[in-house]
């Protein structure tokens, strides 16, 4: 058996965790799968395959994976990561994320790599050094994954990646594990589901994923419907910074804060509609399992995976302007310093809260569109990758 390695930083409530978890699973039959953390202490999702904590100092702050490790920490990690490659004696290394990504590019040992980007890189605030290791990574690293087409054009065109050795294989979701896990206990106190609309929102409490202005928006969404009540999961730096908005507001007991849930989706399944508020995605798992369990979308219409999973039959590098009534969902404008994006945002939700019929419609596209990124689907794709570039090292 070839041995295939994945390398990130945990194995703990993200995205790219998430694929690492189906992907472990479903292909330790075929292929000797190890998984290499930067940091073993934090595992909640299930696994196939081994696990590797390939660093011991487990002090960082892995709520933002792309931050700028001191030249130390990256050579402490480099070190480490070298020495359990020569152990596991490994033919492949998979790696998601900025930090893991660079790694795999800098061990350049007998193994193939394959890196796997997850955000829109131009996206980020990027400083040069940053922009650098970007370039080498995706100019001389064997083969690039992209999560989005979007993505996979920035890293073209600004990034230097080469258009023959990188592909793109969107996010799966696992519709069939979500209903059976839909309907369950969410272990909590319901009142805040009893007679009330509610919105949701899923993600990390970063800067990122704007939920301070998400919050600010629902303020507005108050006017027309006083009940109505904002439920945001994920946990994060900023959640002191959350709750003193909320504070500020007045929105206590109407914006809720429940943290990291291991079934986001009975959270989601008895809600009414789902918002994505973020300043940049790759291509928003949270969105697909919202759709799964048939919530209507309202989305920023950020740089990527909005677009492509929304309004799939268009322009990938369109930027609304306005509210779009798109084919799956409602898009609006990117945040921008003055009032028009919010404005938007409010008024798509009103939309959406004050019409059964357009809810309901949406509600039956969003499990429609749901199904065309089922994970069988996915896993074929890594399969074929995978195959591919171990077939090229034997030549």
């Amino acid at each position: 058996m070839k041995k295939v390695a994945f390398l990130t930083h945990t194995l703990d409530g993200g995205g790219a965790e998430r694929v690492i978890s189906n992907l472990s699973q479903r292909l330790s039959s075929k292929y000797d799968v190890v998984i290499m953390l930067l940091d073993g202490s934090k595992v909640s999702y299930p696994h196939g395959g081994r696990l590797v904590d390939v660093w011991s100092d487990h002090a960082l702050d892995h709520d933002n994976t792309s931050r700028d490790f001191n030249p130390l920490q990256l050579i402490q990690m480099l070190r480490s990561l070298r020495k359990a490659l020569r152990e596991e004696r490994v033919d492949l290394l998979i790696s998601f994320l900025e930090i893991p990504n660079l790694l795999n590019f800098l061990t350049n040992g007998s193994h193939r790599r394959i890196v796997s980007v997850r955000n829109h890189m131009s996206g980020k605030n990027k400083g040069l050094l940053g922009r650098l290791a970007l370039n080498l990574v995706h100019r001389f690293t064997e083969r690039t994954i992209a999560v989005s087409e979007l993505i996979r054009i920035d890293l073209i065109e600004n990034f230097g990646a080469d258009p023959e050795r990188i592909s793109v294989i969107n996010n799966p979701v696992d519709k069939e594990a979500i209903d059976d896990l839909k309907k369950g206990d969410i272990g909590i106190d319901d009142e805040i589901w009893r007679g009330r609309p509610v919105i949701i929102n899923i993600g990390r409490l970063t800067p990122s994923k704007g939920q301070d202005l998400l919050i600010r928006a629902f303020s507005k969404v108050q006017d027309t419907f006083p009940g109505a009540r904002l439920v945001i999961l994920g946990e994060g730096p900023e959640e002191s910074r959350l709750k003193s908005v909320i504070e500020m507001m007045g929105l206590k007991n109407r914006v809720v804060l429940l943290g990291f849930q291991k079934n986001p989706y009975a959270f989601l399944y008895r809600s009414d509609l789902f918002v994505l508020s973020s300043h940049h995605e790759g291509f928003p798992n949270s969105m697909l399992e919202a759709m799964a369990c048939g919530l209507p979308v309202v989305s920023v219409d950020c740089p990527s995976g909005p677009r492509e999973i929304l309004a799939p039959d268009g322009d990938m590098t369109l930027v609304t302007e306005d509210t779009e009534m798109a084919r799956f969902g409602i898009l609006t404008p990117p945040w921008t310093e003055g009032d028009s994006a919010e404005e938007c945002l409010v008024e798509a939700i009103k939309s959406i809260l004050s019409d059964d019929e357009l809810r309901e419609s949406y509600s039956l596209l969003s499990i429609e569109r749901a199904g065309d990124f089922s994970i069988d689907a996915a896993v074929s794709q890594w399969e074929d990758e995978i195959s591919l570039i171990l077939k090229s090292s034997d030549i």
